[in-house]
């Protein structure tokens, strides 16, 4: 009796000893947005262990081996992102399932389109046409007073004026002369250079005093003519 009661309590000893260390398991799913298939190739991990295993259609998953502790499990594919489970239990000899990670698309962030700046809009510039502007337009420029504007106007009854160098040309206009005038003349287009408001305004003012002292005059004139 005493030889069997010894054999048993080895055997039971050998089974309590065998079970202690048995490893356990984790099993679970990794899923792609919780999509139900299109999960194959996901790789999930055991921290701390060099155990990995890779999910098949469905997402499923099995990681044996795992020893006895407190673990973190991660899932990663290219292009997913995922929380880990954090502070598994695993013990001895046991199936741990249920273990389910849910990985979500990276989605990059939008091109950052820098803000557009309004074109600043070209004012035009006054400038006079020598080949076709009249004496007053040309007496416009710095500088030309009539006497200069009709020596313009005879020189390019010749020929026209191929550029403002061509100005030199004409007797009266020297380069200093030229430097002051040579943005603002154009051989080509319109003549769009104005009188200044305050200019016209004053020539308007002259011609209506001088009016003015012309009907005086006549006036005084008339008055002081003798009785017939």
């Amino acid at each position: 009796m005493k030889k069997v009661a010894y054999v048993s309590l080895a055997l039971g000893l050998v089974l309590v000893f065998a079970c202690a260390k048995k490893p356990g398991t984790i099993e679970g799913k990794a899923t792609l947005d919780n999509a139900a298939t299109g999960n194959a190739g996901i790789t999930v991990s055991v921290t701390g262990v060099a155990l990995t295993a890779a999910t098949d259609d469905s997402g499923a998953y099995s990681i044996s081996g795992v020893p006895a502790g407190q673990y973190d499990v991660e899932a990663k594919k290219e292009g997913y992102d995922s929380k880990p489970l954090v502070g598994i239990m695993v013990e001895n000899g046991k199936t741990l399932t249920g273990q389910n990670i849910n990985l979500t698309k990276i989605v990059p962030p939008a091109p950052i389109t820098p803000p557009v700046v309004p074109a600043v809009p070209v004012v035009p510039k006054d400038v006079v046409n020598i080949n076709t502007a009249n004496v007053h337009q040309l007496c416009l420029l710095p500088g030309i007073n009539q006497k200069l504007a009709k020596a313009i106007i005879a020189k390019r009854k010749k020929a026209d004026f191929g550029s403002a160098e061509d100005l030199l040309a004409v007797k009266g206009i020297t380069k200093k002369e030229l430097a002051k005038i040579q943005d603002l003349v154009v051989v080509e287009g319109e003549t769009t250079m104005k009188p200044a408001k305050k200019d016209a305004a004053k020539k308007k003012a002259v011609h209506k005093a001088s009016k003015k002292k012309a009907a005086q005059k006549k006036a005084t004139h008339k008055k002081g003519a003798a009785p017939k």
